[in-house]
């Protein structure tokens, strides 16, 4: 958590308790789950300027620290943390708070032109990604693969809806020998089978419809509220400032335009598996 986010967050539940207000009140009061009060004091939800605004209604604050608190829920609309202090802070925190964002999501969407996603990863292909990403000891290696493919939990919760897009690039890179490859593509075909599950494929012959610039999720929470986090070589970015998040559903439905579902996938996923077994 960065030091902004967590003076927000502090501040906030500081004055909840000067004004002798539960959680559960506080949430009763502002039309809130008590879920969402709790996680906004301890980090793991941003609030918006409006759920900031509100909340100050209903403590005693000054004027200074009102405005204060008001430009912090603007600044971390957009946060970027480097993966050193990602690293720093514990793979299987971080896991955790994926977890979390999944568990509270009533949709997600996945747009990936690198590798193939972690939610569809199989343990030896998330065990090469995560040695190549460099930032684990081997010790820490066999954990940080448990930790991720106990996230995949959520793709059997029908209750969610998870729409992902890839390119035939990110399938055709491989972080191992073919039997792994192979593997992995198998574990995609089986995946396109749920019925929460919507496995777009853009062909490499297709016409691009937009830059396949960075890796990016959106998350559409549960209590209304969306983010989007977004990969860099350094450093992951989380923005939640409702335009930026706009902008990035945009990108996503002219990467889905772009890309083939259902048979025309299936045939796409064979077509790999035989070019591949075919080569000398």
């Amino acid at each position: 958590m960065s030091p902004r986010r967590q003076r927000l967050s502090s501040t906030l539940k500081a004055l909840r308790q000067e004004a002798g207000l539960s959680g559960e009140r506080l949430a009763a009061n502002l039309g809130w789950s008590q879920s969402k009060v709790s996680k906004i004091e301890n980090g793991r939800t941003r609030p918006s300027r409006e759920d900031v605004r509100l909340w100050l209604d209903q403590v005693k604050v000054s004027k200074d620290l009102r405005n204060e608190l008001l430009e912090l829920a603007d600044a971390v609309q957009t946060e970027a943390t480097t993966w050193r202090t990602l690293y720093r802070e514990g793979f299987d925190r971080r896991q955790r708070y994926y977890a979390d964002l999944e568990a509270s999501a009533a949709s997600i969407q996945i747009y990936q032109p690198s590798v193939v996603p972690g939610l569809f990863q199989t343990a030896e292909y998330a065990r090469r990604v995560l040695t190549m990403l460099g930032g684990l000891d081997a010790s820490e290696i066999g954990a940080a693969v448990t930790a991720r493919l106990d996230r995949q939990s959520v793709l059997y919760d029908e209750t969610k809806t998870v729409d992902c897009v890839i390119t035939e690039a990110a399938l055709r890179w491989r972080p191992g020998p073919v039997s792994l490859w192979l593997a992995q593509l198998d574990r995609l075909e089986s995946l396109r089978t749920l019925p929460n599950v919507h496995i777009g494929l853009v062909p490499m012959d297709s016409e691009g419809a937009e830059i396949p610039l960075n890796q990016f999720v959106i998350f559409k929470l549960e209590d209304g509220t969306n983010v989007v986090t977004v990969e860099t070589y350094t450093a992951e970015v989380a923005i939640s400032e409702p335009e930026g998040v706009a902008a990035y559903e945009q990108i996503f439905k002219r990467h889905q335009a772009n890309a083939v579902y259902e048979g025309q996938a299936g045939e796409l996923l064979t077509r790999m598996r035989n070019d591949r077994r075919a080569r000398p």
